[in-house]
């Protein structure tokens, strides 16, 4: 009863601070009230999530952050460019949240493989694993420079594989090395593109079949990755731009 009471106190002050402040300011300003609270939050989260981002770069002397439009790179694919999305590092805990929804698996018998790494974020966030080695796939040289000088740059005493690799190559046409592999796909191109990666994929495995785990970002994505036979593990996150773990059966 105490509680109940509590709770209709609540809501008779918060009911007679709004007919207060219709009376003081009209429903047009308790309107631009409500707009500002609104615009405060969202801009507030956007820049949390900046100084966040920017966060991870100070910490390891390199330069992963930011939004990038491919629009403002030299590509030399006008194709793939028409199919492929904007750069963005993934969120450090994200990442670590889905390795650790990855079934137990001995990290050293398996490559970790980025398609579309740009500046290499996730490729440093995946040496914390004892991977045997880390390869990253991207299509934009400029990006893929930039990979490059953040992989001589990391500094990072959670570091446990160094073997780190970026490759500036197309992802439709990547040769995938023969060995077992946990495959990152943080939402870097359409599905038209998804779906001639998982052909390339699907000629690799016929080739060498082996165990593969992938970690898909994006709801139009997976739905690819389903329909080309991969089983779902688990969904990390929920949502257009969440993440689920598949897997082939070797």
């Amino acid at each position: 009863m105490k509680m109940l009471a509590a709770n209709r106190g609540t809501i008779l002050g918060f009911s007679r601070r709004l007919r207060s402040k219709v009376r003081r300011d009209g429903i047009g300003g308790l309107a631009l009230a409500v707009w500002w609270q609104s615009w405060r939050r969202v801009n507030g989260s956007k820049r949390q999530e900046r100084l966040l981002d920017g966060e991870f770069d100070r910490a390891h002397g390199v330069d992963t952050a930011g939004v990038i439009s491919l629009y403002s790179l030299n590509l030399p694919n006008q194709e793939n460019l028409d199919h492929g999305l904007k750069y963005q590092g993934i969120n450090p805990n994200i990442f670590r949240k889905m390795m650790g929804a990855l079934p137990a698996i001995d990290f050293s018998k398996f490559v970790f493989i980025d398609y579309g790494s740009g500046k290499g974020r996730a490729l440093l966030l995946a040496a914390e694993y004892p991977f045997s080695r880390i390869i990253g796939v991207e299509f934009a040289p400029e990006l893929h420079m930039i990979a490059e000088r953040n992989i001589q740059a990391y500094r990072n005493s959670r570091q446990v594989c160094r073997a780190i690799q970026s490759i500036c190559a197309d992802a439709t046409t990547y040769e995938l090395p023969a060995d077992p592999a946990v495959i990152y796909i943080y939402n870097p191109f359409d599905a038209v593109l998804m779906t001639r990666v998982l052909e390339n994929v699907a000629v690799s495995l016929a080739a060498h079949p082996r165990q593969l785990y992938l970690l898909v970002s994006g709801e139009s994505l997976q739905t690819v990755v389903a329909g080309a036979g991969f089983r779902r593990l688990v969904q990390v996150s929920p949502g257009q731009f969440g993440t689920a773990i598949f897997a082939n059966s070797p």
